[in-house]
């Protein structure tokens, strides 16, 4: 999830299935319960490693609201009556944009979120471009693509009003879905950094403790106000951060303020590697975390076991709807607790509800207990694309020449060719699946699913110097001309390569097989290695060149709900995991992101089908069985709103 994915994001629940939940009921409201999605990081400001639907979706956003939400019934629009400010008005032929605060926004302190707690936020992010999920640095031509580019000055001519001044036109609705849409305000409470020195990455909450002092990050005056000029920061080198996140280089006029923005940001990162003690309102932890804007705080949480319940805050009426929300584990299997009354919602798989090979007779497979215990079957599209990441800097397979090998499209391109969709499809998803053609998330069922051509792939491979021997193709004739095997490929390299997935059931190793049997038959040799879900994702977008492919499930367009694709495929962008580049690409993507012209997205598109700068794979259809007597809404964004939940 560009919150990053989106929210990196990442677009898959995985649940675990291990431990005894309470049954306690609130004494006002009732408590509604859903299976563990296993959240890891509670600060809503996420490097790659930890942005995902998990983390964003179901937790943080539960606490800490976002300037503005985004739903989609199906379309893509704004939500006034979830967001915390008036929608946006754009004035000066789209160079100035003018936010509102609703007076109905407050923290659980009862102060009124203010202009000061979003400037909180743009700070951290003008400070710290490089370790921000959704930040996508500047074209080779200088031309800004984030927000904390694009931003000239601001002014807050009261606590309500924030006044962003832009250095060159944008599109509204781009900048609305894309960016500020990106945007959390930040309470005051956290404007703390550690009692000494910070230094590189040695800060450590120990047993829920730190001393902290006032961080001086909070307040009307922005750090990014030094700009001069699209995407420059005088004397500031924006993206070359050490591990704590420290910029390597601040000496503009505003660098002491830019210093007290990474020491207090190094001191949120800290607290939230304490996840012991989130909840623990005895610790600093727990009280640092305890200031929420959203309608929800958290009651309890276990990273050791998975689970985590929240309580509806005091002021936000319940109007029958749940008081506390559990993440809880099924001793029993999670089907069994649903059964039994215990759960109001459960993602499920086909082998819960049945076979169905397609949409057409879904609704007559719904198992009758299922049914019976009041629960009804919902399915959805979700904004999102499923594919495998490659890495472009790897230096470990094919003979420590993966990065090489990965720079020729035609190499890419037969690889793509090899993988069979439609069985992907038929076989993995039960027919539930939608075939994957670009960047773009298909919003129909109908989706035309292209076809396997392994022949094609072969002849890609053979016309360009590769030869099959002891079961594996090596390149036989290296160079750059029009038949070699293409620049820094040496003789005899062989295309063989690692492949990283998530371990257990339902992390996509059934799909990965199918991948390297597809490949097998080209002469392309594959070895699958798996870890956790969050080791997955730390390991790919770190940078890393130990890894050539990984699955993890694919994207989640939010918050950058206009798939327009600069956070993924952008050069340089945080959740660019693979490392991909391409001059064409980034003209495009700045087409999508400027044009109001028709046709931009769909040249995009194409241009990314062919290029293939991750492996497209079909999109799985979402399955869930939820509690009619709670009218749990699904939605396209996978939006997780329990207080509009009723009985």
């Amino acid at each position: 999830m560009r919150w990053f994915s989106r929210f990196v994001v990442v677009a898959a629940l995985l649940f675990g299935l291990s431990t005894i939940s309470s049954d306690v009921r609130a004494a006002d409201g009732w408590t509604a319960r859903i299976p563990s999605v296993d959240p890891t990081w509670i600060l809503p400001f996420q490097d790659g490693s930890t942005a995902s639907v998990a983390n964003t979706t179901y937790f943080q956003q539960l606490m800490y609201r976002p300037l503005y939400w985004i739903t989609a019934d199906p379309a893509v629009r704004l939500n006034p009556s979830l967001s915390l400010a008036r929608p946006p008005v754009f004035r000066d032929g789209n160079r100035t944009v003018e936010i509102s605060l609703l007076p109905s926004a407050t923290w659980s302190t009862g102060r009124p979120v203010t202009s000061s707690d979003v400037i909180f936020f743009l700070n951290l992010l003008a400070a710290l471009p490089g370790t921000w999920a959704a930040y996508v640095p500047p074209l080779e031509n200088g031309t800004p693509l984030a927000l904390s580019d694009l931003t000239k000055s601001i002014s807050t001519p009261n606590a309500r009003t924030v006044i962003l001044h832009l250095h060159q036109p944008v599109n509204p609705r781009w900048f609305t879905m894309n960016e500020l849409s990106q945007i959390t305000p930040l309470p005051r409470e956290w404007d703390r950094m550690s009692a000494v020195p910070i230094g590189a990455p040695s800060t450590r909450v120990v047993g829920g403790q730190l001393a902290t002092r006032s961080g001086g990050c909070w307040g009307s005056q922005w750090v990014g106000q030094g700009n001069r000029g699209p995407g420059r920061n005088v004397g500031q080198i924006r993206y070359a951060v050490d591990p704590s996140g420290t910029p390597t280089v601040v000496t503009d006029a505003f660098a002491a303020q830019a210093r007290r923005c990474a020491d207090v940001y190094a001191t949120l990162v800290a607290f939230a590697q304490d996840r012991s003690h989130y909840a623990d309102r005895t610790t600093d932890t727990g009280r640092l975390w305890s200031t929420v804007s959203g309608p929800w705080r958290l009651r309890a949480y276990s990273p050791t076991f998975h689970t985590a319940s929240f309580q509806r805050r005091d002021d936000h009426a319940l109007n029958g709807g749940p008081s506390v929300i559990e993440y809880t584990n099924c001793p029993g299997g999670c089907v069994r607790e649903a059964l039994r009354g215990r759960l109001d919602m459960l993602p499920v798989g086909t082998d819960v509800v049945g076979r169905p090979n397609g949409l057409s007779n879904l609704s007559q497979l719904q198992r009758r207990d299922f049914s019976q215990a009041g629960f009804e079957l919902r399915s959805s599209l979700s904004l999102s694309v499923n594919f495998a990441a490659i890495n472009f800097r790897s230096r470990n397979g094919a003979d420590r020449h993966a990065h090489a090998v990965f720079a020729q499209r035609y190499i890419r391109q037969a690889l793509q060719l090899s993988i069979d969709q439609p069985r992907i499809i038929r076989r993995q998803f039960h027919g539930l699946g939608v075939g994957a053609h670009g960047p773009l998330p298909a919003n129909s069922v109908t989706v035309r699913t292209p076809h396997v051509r392994r022949q094609q792939a072969r002849a890609l491979l053979e016309d360009h110097g590769w030869r099959l021997r002891d079961g594996v193709v090596r390149c036989q004739s290296p160079g750059t001309g029009p038949h070699a095997c293409g620049a820094n490929i040496p003789t005899n390299t062989p295309l063989e390569f690692d492949f990283l997935c998530v371990e257990g059931p339902g992390g996509g190793q059934t799909i990965v097989r199918e991948l390297v049997r597809g490949w097998r038959r080209i002469g392309v040799r594959a070895v699958i290695s798996t870890a956790s879900f969050n080791d997955v994702i730390s390991a790919t977008f770190h940078r890393s060149t130990t890894w050539d492919f990984a699955y993890w499930g694919g994207w989640l367009y939010a918050p950058d709900y206009l798939a327009t694709g600069e956070a993924l495929f952008a050069t340089g962008s945080s959740s660019n995991s693979g490392g991909y580049s391409s001059p064409i690409a980034d003209q495009l993507i700045l087409n999508t992101i400027q044009s109001t012209q028709s046709g931009t997205m769909e040249k995009y598109s194409e241009f990314l089908g062919r290029d293939i700068p991750v492996l497209w794979l079909p999109q799985p259809i979402n399955l869930y069985e939820v509690r009619r007597a709670a009218h749990v809404p699904v939605s396209r964004l996978e939006e997780f709103t329990p207080e509009l939940w009723r009985r």
